[in-house]
């Protein structure tokens, strides 16, 4: 295929490149927003389903208001009023949810078209140039995002690199939601989630962080050892109410490199999801704002039918100087890496 048609294919498909390895581990990617479009592993038994939410027609996966799958940035998250301290000035960006900011802005990275470096079977290589002033954003940020999966397990990695050329914000991840059920066939109720994590950000109203932490111990908010997703959510606990479920930004313990920060188990299908990470927070939401989205596999956006695993920087320890703690300068390198590893217990 030259690569004029080939340039030309992926601008009109959303789902532009499919990986699979020898186990049967199949993953889809698309160029728009850089995003993992599916992800297929086994089950118990054996059967090979997808264990994401995605959109059904190409038109949806275009506006993606949920932000299946998208990887984002320049922030991740919200940014309170849309301002921030940086290298003394203060910046006022355009708020895309009521008076804030959320996800870096409308029509950020996660819903533009990225370059493709390099594709093989078993691995895409993404890159976005995002120019200076896009969003509100001082100075140019050029993100290198690796997508590669194993050949020996069912493992996906994620590693993000980043580079400017003047002081700006970075702090990115990825949206996609799981459901290990098989496709959407119940809700994450009866999922059992750990998080290693001791301390939750305290948030307000508008789901901003306060820059207090509390204790998840004998709270809702203990997953340290296990339980399940469901009973959290009937726990009555007001600070899952005030978000309509959970959406909240877990303070990661430290961990060694081969300890999972969050786990993910399906007992019916027996499908277990772990998430290793370097980044110090993981926020966790359970798709408390479905709307019915019309999904693959016949299904539609129900209340906690999912959860999306944003593993990502602490929003809310500012740096010595003032600056916001995603701040990223010249003489620096933004580097993040994620893996999703399944198997079956």
């Amino acid at each position: 295929m030259s690569e004029v048609i080939k340039e030309q294919v992926i601008k009109e498909q959303v789902n532009a490149y499919v990986l699979q390895n020898a186990l049967g581990m199949r993953v889809e990617l698309s160029c728009l927003g850089a995003t993992l479009v599916d992800v297929c592993v086994p089950d118990r038994a054996g059967a090979i389903e997808s264990v994401l939410l995605a959109h059904e027609s190409a038109a949806d996966w275009r506006v993606n208001a949920p932000y299946f799958g998208a990887t984002i940035g320049r922030t991740a998250g919200r940014i309170a009023h849309g301002q921030f301290g940086l290298a003394g000035a203060v910046y006022q960006l355009p708020c895309n949810q009521g008076l804030h900011q959320l996800h870096g802005g409308a029509g950020a990275m996660s819903h533009q078209a990225w370059q493709v470096l390099a594709a093989d079977e078993l691995g895409v290589t993404f890159a976005y140039d995002s120019p200076a002033g896009e969003n509100g954003y001082p100075n140019a940020l050029r993100v290198v995002l690796r997508y590669e999966l194993s050949a020996t397990e069912h493992r996906l990695s994620l590693d993000f690199s980043a580079t400017c050329d003047g002081a700006t914000l970075c702090n990115l991840t990825n949206h996609a939601y799981f459901n290990l059920s098989g496709k959407q066939r119940r809700t994450i109720h009866a999922h059992e989630l750990t998080v290693a994590a001791d301390f939750v950000c305290a948030m307000d109203g508008d789901l901003l962080v306060t820059g207090d932490e509390w204790a998840v111990a004998g709270s809702a908010f203990d997953f340290r050892t296990g339980a399940l997703v469901g009973s959290a959510l009937a726990s009555g606990d007001e600070r899952l109410a005030l978000a309509q479920g959970l959406d909240h930004y877990f303070v990661l313990n430290n961990l060694p490199d081969h300890a999972a920060a969050v786990q993910l188990q399906d007992a019916q299908s027996g499908r277990r999801l772990r998430v290793f990470t370097d980044q110090p927070c993981v926020v966790l939401y359970a798709h408390n704002n479905a709307g019915g989205e019309v999904l693959r596999h016949g299904g539609r956006g129900v209340k906690h039918d999912a959860l999306c695993i944003e593993t990502q920087k602490l929003p809310h320890r500012a740096r010595p100087n003032g600056d916001h703690p995603s701040a990223l300068y010249p003489e620096q390198i933004y580097r993040q890496r994620t893996a999703f590893l399944f198997d079956v217990v």
